[in-house]
């Protein structure tokens, strides 16, 4: 059969060249690469001439299942064009083509259903360093079996785990390809300005990652240099972030208050009061302050009865307004503030308990990508959520988005 190739880049000629027809070949190609460089036009295309060079079965594994909906749908289209698809099942993601072959695109979040893959082709992962170990970990066993090819292609993350400690592998059968070159032209692709605008709106961690297409090698300190914006305020609140707390072991109900210079003009918290009083003091700060426009409260677990009993007491209700934490929402609150105090724009109080906690946060590796957390056992993250929710409140406000908050 002829295959007619797309026309491929530098950077993806020289994987495609040594990895095509390597069946029964073993060995790891690791790939990496920023953001919207032909990562997923390479995978496509090596599945699709493995499955058509020769009968065998060839696996993706991708971090979610929405990503292997989008890739599956994109390789019957190639496929489908060409008359070659004989069954495709948008459920399972599978595609059987006319020679026999197989395409199967999974998901790290089915552990139970990748158990049983077999793969005689070429197994991707992508998206690598976003994969859990224990993921790769059960599948390459069930590659190993017919020494199948594995390409491993990701923007980088953390310089730890699987795909990092292939990496750094200098093994004869591991083949690298840093497409974060310098030696590439890929300025069709992103230009020095898109970079200079990544680089002033994006967080340091993101834009190592994504643009640059480096490691992250440092996970603490986050928020960079924090002190240098500290600051007093007595301007009148217009937006503000309440985190609620047990009210025992040092977790604290904090209120943020910022003013319309992104100056947090006033805090308040405590972790010895009555819900009831709490309730009251809270409910009368808003009330007594006409300025606000938009205080956001945490609702997860008993947030949520706080919410209720506070709304209830409010001259203005529709001040006050939910937010949902999630590791989506709690990255994305998180990540404007870094780069508020990354560009200057936000202003703090020399209070010492935020200080700490804002000190001790640290990026973490998730199944699913990362988050951000509080490492120190001793202490809370209540003062910096209050921050960051409050913050968020206001940044949302210009553009009418109110991200992962939910009404009720």
């Amino acid at each position: 059969m002829e295959i007619r190739l797309p026309h491929l880049e530098e950077w993806q000629q020289e994987v495609f060249d040594e990895l095509d027809g390597k069946f029964g070949q073993g060995g790891y190609y690791i790939v990496k690469s920023g953001r919207q460089r032909g990562k997923t036009l390479l995978i496509k295309l090596m599945v699709i001439v493995f499955a058509l060079r020769k009968k065998c079965i060839n696996v993706i594994i991708e971090p979610v299942s929405s990503q292997c909906r989008r890739v599956h749908k994109e390789i019957v289209s190639i496929l489908e064009r060409a008359g070659l698809v004989v069954s495709s099942n948008a459920q399972t993601c599978e595609t059987e083509l006319i020679n026999g072959s197989t395409i199967l695109v999974a998901s790290g979040e089915s552990r139970d259903s990748i158990r049983g893959i077999t793969c005689t082709g070429l197994c991707v992962f992508d998206e690598c360093a976003f994969l859990s170990d224990e993921v790769i970990q059960i599948v390459l066993p069930l590659v190993q079996v017919h020494k199948a090819p594995v390409l491993m292609c990701s923007t980088p993350l953390f310089t730890e785990g699987f795909f990092y400690e292939r990496w750094i592998d200098d093994s004869p059968h591991i083949f690298h390809f840093d497409w974060s070159d310098p030696k590439y032209d890929q300025s069709k692709y992103i230009s020095q300005e898109q970079i200079e605008d990544y680089r002033r709106t994006y967080t340091k961690h993101k834009f190592t990652t994504e643009v640059l297409g480096e490691f992250i090698k440092d996970e603490s300190f986050v928020f960079g240099d924090f002190k240098s914006c500290l600051g007093e305020s007595n301007d009148d609140p217009i937006y503000g972030g309440i985190d609620f707390g047990s009210g025992s072991g040092g977790d604290y109900t904090v209120l943020t208050l910022f003013d319309a210079h992104k100056r947090v003009c006033k805090v308040w918290s405590t972790n010895n009061l009555e819900p009831q009083a709490q309730i009251d003091i809270l409910s009368d700060f808003i009330n007594n302050y006409p300025s606000l426009k938009e205080i956001r409260a945490e609702v997860n677990s008993l947030g949520a009865v706080y919410f209720d009993a506070i709304k209830d007491k409010l001259k203005r209700k529709y001040v006050l307004k939910p937010f949902t934490t999630t590791n989506e929402s709690k990255r994305s609150i998180v990540e404007k503030v870094i780069l508020a105090f990354q560009n200057k724009e936000i202003q703090i109080p020399n209070d010492e308990v935020l200080l700490k906690q804002l000190s001790y946060f640290q990026i973490k590796k998730t199944k699913k990508g990362y988050t951000y957390e509080n490492d120190n056992p001793n202490t809370h993250d209540d003062a910096v959520m209050s921050l960051c929710i409050g913050y968020s409140c206001f940044e949302e406000s210009k553009t009418g988005s109110f991200g992962f908050a939910r009404r009720i």
